[in-house]
């Protein structure tokens, strides 16, 4: 990818809402997310040769009460991603 190439999806970002210990809800825009270690990693699925994948947010799991949102699977080149309806 070159530095002036366009940024294209591969899909339709979906709404995740991430409550917080703090009572914050956060709305975020992602294809889906994965538990690295102790952190949430949002991300989304760009269109490339390979497609792939660029981060969204990175939150520390100790920090998050639920994450509602997604819709059906989604599968990324480096994880398995499942998004719970």
């Amino acid at each position: 990818m070159t530095d002036d190439a366009p940024l294209i999806l591969t899909a339709e970002l979906v709404q995740w809402d991430v409550s917080l210990t703090n009572e914050v809800t956060l709305r975020l825009f992602a294809h889906g997310y994965s538990i690295e270690g102790d952190t949430h990693v949002f991300t989304a699925l760009m269109e490339g040769q390979p497609c792939y994948e660029i981060e969204i947010a990175r939150i520390p799991s100790e920090i998050i009460v639920r994450v509602r949102g997604g819709r059906g699977a989604t599968i990324s080149r480096k994880t398995h991603l499942l998004a719970l309806p």
